[in-house]
């Protein structure tokens, strides 16, 4: 049987440097299978509201949800100052993009289907003949 390593009291004070408490190394270490190392350095998970407290502040201001805000961050990779100024869009503002997305789409499947058509008409053998070499 192989026991979890101990940190020693010098490895705890670190820890506590670090704002990490006896409690969080050891659930680290015997819970989570972390190393000392890390257990006592790695620092505490900092929430987004903390970590961009400013545009934080400003995004509530402008009416962004906290949710908007995390997933620009996370998901679309946005820098804080963008999150936090470029307002969302309104319902109808989403509405009205759907809607210029599928007309665009429209446009292109039906140029796509008129080039097949004029491939098909205008090639010197017909597509849905095997070509021979």
């Amino acid at each position: 049987m192989e026991y979890n390593p101990l940190p020693t009291w010098d490895q705890y004070e670190i820890a506590e440097k670090n704002g990490i408490s006896k409690s969080t190394v050891y659930q680290r270490i015997n819970i989570q299978g972390w190393t000392v190392e890390k257990a006592i350095t790695e620092p505490l998970f900092v929430s987004m509201k903390e970590r961009y407290s400013e545009q934080w502040k400003i995004a509530e201001k402008n009416g962004i949800l906290y949710r908007t805000f995390r997933s620009r961050i996370t998901n679309l990779k946005w820098s804080p100052e963008e999150v936090a100024t470029i307002p969302t869009l309104s319902t109808t503002e989403c509405a009205n993009c759907v809607s210029e997305i599928k007309y665009v789409r429209n446009v292109v499947m039906n140029t796509l289907g008129e080039c097949e058509e004029v491939i098909y008409h205008t090639a010197p053998v017909k597509l849905s003949e095997s070509i021979k070499l």
